[in-house]
């Protein structure tokens, strides 16, 4: 699945720390130009196992990571509030960008089953989690 997910030029990448969104400077662009997506950093991320959490919705063409706190400074990038990207971006990337941080921070705040305690796994086929214990969704 990975490697899927990082072969297919559509998908966007969007790192997250904390409201936050990381961008990819390049020095050939202009001031006022915000790039989001971070394919190679995010492949970096995954290789290096900085990520806290991550996934991937082939449906809305998104892959989104909150990375860890003890993650040296990345180079070549910047962190942003996310809020500011909202009068620079077209409005699916903002939907796809704010759809992301809700649902990493649904899934910080959603680990385990309320029932029996037992950690929740994600769903294969949709955005759910789901206790093994329990068979739930």
């Amino acid at each position: 699945m990975i490697k899927q997910l990082l072969e297919n030029e559509e998908t966007n990448f969007f790192i997250f720390y904390d409201n936050y969104i990381l961008t990819i400077l390049n020095q050939n662009s202009k001031d006022d130009e915000i790039n989001i997506n971070a394919k190679d950093v995010f492949k970096k991320c995954l290789e290096y196992h900085c990520a806290k959490d991550w996934f991937f919705l082939p449906e809305y063409n998104y892959a989104a990571m909150f990375i860890e706190d003890s993650t040296p400074p990345l180079k070549n990038t910047k962190w942003i509030q996310l809020r500011t990207i909202f009068h620079k971006k077209d409005i699916e990337t903002i939907q796809k960008t704010s759809h992301a941080l809700s649902l990493l921070n649904w899934r910080a705040q959603t680990r385990f089953c309320p029932k029996c305690g037992t950690p929740l796994s994600d769903h294969k086929s949709e955005t759910a989690r789901y206790c093994l214990n329990c068979n739930k969704n």
